[in-house]
C-alpha cells in the first residue's frame, strides 16, 4: 500500500513538470529570412545533484514568399534559477534537429537569343528549385519568465548547424502552459 502511494505521488510530481506551448519567430541564414510559428512540449526531470534538466521537443514551420521550411528538434535545457529574480529561469540548450527546406523562384534575366531545345521557344525567364532534408545540431539559449504558477513567456536564440553545411539562426518568443 505504501509503495502504491509513493508511486502515485511520484507520478503526480512528474505531471507538474510537463508543459506545452507555442511560439513565433524568425529564422535567418546568409541569404534568406523566414517567419515562423511553432509548438513545443517540455518535460522537466526531478532536480539532481548537478541541477535541473529539461527535455524539449519542438516543431516549427517557417515561410516567406518563395520558400518554406519545417524543423523538428529535440533539445536539452540546463535550467539556471536566478535567486535575485525568482520569476526568471535562464537556460543554455543543445540538441538535434531534422529540417526540410524548399525554395522555388521565378527570375527574369536576359538570355539573349537562347532557344530552349525542348520547346523550340526563345526564353527570357527562368526558374530554379532548391530542396533538402538534413539533420543538424542545435546550440543556443533562452529565458523563461513566470507570469503565474502555470503560465510562462519565453525568448530563445538558437543556432542550427546542418550536416550538409546549411546553417541558420532562429530567434523566437512564445508562451508555455504547465500542467
Amino acid at each position: 500500500m505504501v509503495a502504491v502511494a509513493l508511486l502515485i505521488g511520484g507520478f503526480s510530481a512528474y505531471a507538474q513538470e510537463m508543459a506545452v506551448g507555442g511560439n513565433i519567430g524568425v529564422a535567418v541564414d546568409k541569404d534568406v529570412a523566414l517567419h515562423g510559428i511553432g509548438v513545443k512540449f517540455r518535460y522537466t526531470l526531478p532536480e539532481m545533484s548537478f541541477g535541473k534538466i529539461r527535455g524539449e521537443g519542438t516543431f516549427g514551420y517557417y515561410f516567406n514568399n518563395y520558400s518554406d521550411l519545417w524543423d523538428m528538434s529535440a533539445n536539452v535545457h540546463y535550467l539556471i534559477d536566478l535567486p535575485s529574480a525568482p520569476k526568471f529561469t535562464l537556460y543554455p540548450l543543445a540538441g538535434l534537429s531534422l529540417e526540410r527546406y524548399h525554395e522555388s523562384r521565378r527570375i527574369d534575366f536576359d538570355l539573349g537569343n537562347y532557344i530552349n531545345p525542348e520547346t523550340g521557344l526563345i526564353e527570357t525567364t527562368g526558374s530554379y528549385r532548391v530542396r533538402y532534408l538534413e539533420f543538424g545540431i542545435n546550440m543556443g539559449g533562452g529565458a523563461d519568465y513566470k507570469i503565474t504558477d502555470r503560465i510562462s513567456v519565453n525568448a530563445e536564440l538558437k543556432y542550427r548547424l546542418g550536416t550538409s553545411g546549411f546553417s541558420r539562426f532562429a530567434i523566437s518568443t512564445g508562451i508555455v502552459f504547465r500542467f
